[in-house]
C-alpha cells in the first residue's frame, strides 16, 4: 500500500494576498471561472446575465453579458420593488437604493462615452491604414 504524497484539495483561508503577482494571477483565474460558469448558465438555462467587474489592476472594467447589455441594463434600472411601509429604516433603504442606481447610471453613461470615443479612434486608425496601404 502506497502513501499519498499530497494532501489533495485543501480549504484556503480568505485573506488579502500581499504578493501583487499572486493576487493578479488568482484574480484572473477566478474571473475566468466566473465567466465560464456564467456562459454555462446562459447555454443551459437560456438565462440573461450581465456581470461587471471593476479591477483594481491595469485591466479596468471587465464585462460579461448575454444576450446583450442594453436590455438587461434597462430592465435593471427600470426595476422597482413595491414601496414598503414608510418608517425611518425603510427610508434609509430606499434612499440607498436610489443613490446606488444614480451612481450606476452615471458610471454606465461614462463607460458608454468612453466606448464611443474608442470606436471613433478605431475608425480613424482603419482610415489611416487604408491610406498608408494605398500609397
Amino acid at each position: 500500500m502506497t502513501t499519498r504524497i499530497n494532501k489533495g484539495r485543501q480549504r484556503v483561508d480568505m485573506v488579502k494576498m500581499k504578493n501583487a503577482r499572486n493576487l493578479q494571477v488568482t484574480f484572473s483565474t477566478r474571473l475566468a471561472g466566473l465567466f465560464k460558469k456564467s456562459n454555462e448558465l446562459c447555454m443551459l438555462f437560456n438565462a440573461e446575465i450581465f456581470i461587471v467587474v471593476f479591477s483594481q489592476g491595469d485591466k479596468g472594467v471587465l464585462c460579461f453579458d448575454h444576450p446583450s447589455v442594453n436590455p438587461l441594463a434597462e430592465g435593471f434600472f427600470e426595476w422597482n420593488l413595491p414601496q414598503p411601509h414608510i418608517n425611518v429604516h425603510n427610508q434609509h433603504i430606499v434612499a440607498r437604493k436610489e443613490g446606488g442606481t444614480r451612481d450606476l447610471s452615471t458610471k454606465l453613461m461614462s463607460l458608454e462615452a468612453i466606448l464611443e470615443k474608442e470606436k471613433n479612434c478605431g475608425q480613424i486608425l482603419i482610415e489611416i491604414r487604408k491610406r498608408a496601404n494605398s500609397l
